[in-house]
Order: C-alpha cells, then structure tokens, then sequence
C-alpha cells in the first residue's frame, strides 16, 4: 500500500530516516540594534520522534542562508549542537524558493541524503514539523516579552513597527536566540512529546 508524502510516520521507523524542514516567523517583536524586528526560525524536524535536530534565526526572511544554518547545525552533532541529529536518509520540504532544488541536492548528494520536495500550502504533508510548530506558538513564544506585536499587511508581509510601539522593553536579538535555544534544548530532552 503506497503512502503519501510528508504523511504518519511510518511504522518501525527509526530516528533519523526523515526530517521535515520548515520555518516561520516569530510573533514577536525583538530588538536588533536599536531597531525592531520579528525574527524567522528555520529548523529541521525528526519525523519519528519530533526531536528538533537543527535551527537557525534570522531578523527577516531566512532565505537560502538560513536554511543551509539550520542545515549545518542539524548534521553537527558536538558540544556546541544538538545531540539530536546527524544525517538523515530523506528531507521533506515545501516547494518555496528558499528551499532550492539545486543548493539543498549539492549540499546533500555527497552524504547520499534524498530530498522530498512537497506541494505549497499542504501542512498536512509535514504533520510532525506543523506540531512543533505549534508547540513553540503555544509554549514558547507567550511567554516572552513583546508577544504578539509583530504585524502583517494585507498581503501577508511583515508590517515595520518602531520600538516606541511595542511598550514593553523587547528582547534583545542575542537574548531571544539565547532563550529559544532553551527551549529545544527542553523539548529535545525534558518534554514528552505526543507528535
């Protein structure tokens, strides 16, 4: 029986056969030198046990530079990275321009990892990524100052907001990234996850 791509994790899997790769923006706003941001995470998913196996934030949109971070951080596994990685068999991600084809299969092809690219628009197809996702809106990102004050224009692109805004003094960048590296270090190893 053939399964859908990006669907359950299939039985029996073991850790590390598919990772799911995403990113999103933060809804908050932080300070970045002076200037407010809401910044993006990228990171890359275990599908068989929704371990956080790499990230990467950036103060605006990742790009291709944020992904091959998120990358990099997830296939290093030493004192400074998680211990939840190393190299997966298959990486699902959608079809957006910052996920390139071309860049993700030249990065990977020497570690014989294949690349799963899903349609647009299917969070069904990333289920367990789509779950951690949700987890840091629940989790994490209420309980930080700033919460909630990054905006979006009627067509979904981020609306600049000045600090004076905000109210609450925000989080530095530095400190932000400090405290959700905090909090995948939790998830990875305290919290008992029903993805």
């Amino acid at each position: 029986m053939s399964r859908r791509p990006g669907a359950a994790k299939p039985s029996g899997a073991h850790r590390t056969t598919v990772w799911e790769g995403d990113h999103f923006p933060a809804p908050v706003v932080v300070d970045l030198q002076g200037k407010a941001c809401s910044p993006w995470i990228t990171w890359f998913v275990d599908r068989t046990h929704a371990g956080i196996c790499g990230w990467a934030v950036t103060p605006g949109f990742p790009g291709q530079s944020g992904v091959l971070t998120a990358l990099r951080h997830a296939m290093l596994s030493d004192e400074q990275h998680t211990s939840v990685g190393g190299t997966p068999q298959r990486i699902c991600v959608d079809r957006g321009k910052d996920f390139l084809y071309e860049t993700m299969r030249t990065v990977l092809d020497p570690y014989e990892v294949s690349v799963e690219f899903l349609p647009l628009y299917h969070p069904h197809d990333k289920m367990i990524i789509e779950a951690v996702n949700g987890a840091a809106q629940q989790m994490f990102f209420p309980t930080l100052p700033c919460y909630g004050y990054a905006r979006c224009g009627s067509a979904g692109q981020r609306v600049s907001v000045a600090l004076a805004e905000v109210g609450a003094p925000p989080l530095t960048f530095t400190d932000f990234v400090a405290l959700l590296h905090e909090w995948v270090t939790w998830w990875n190893t305290e919290h008992t996850s029903g993805a």
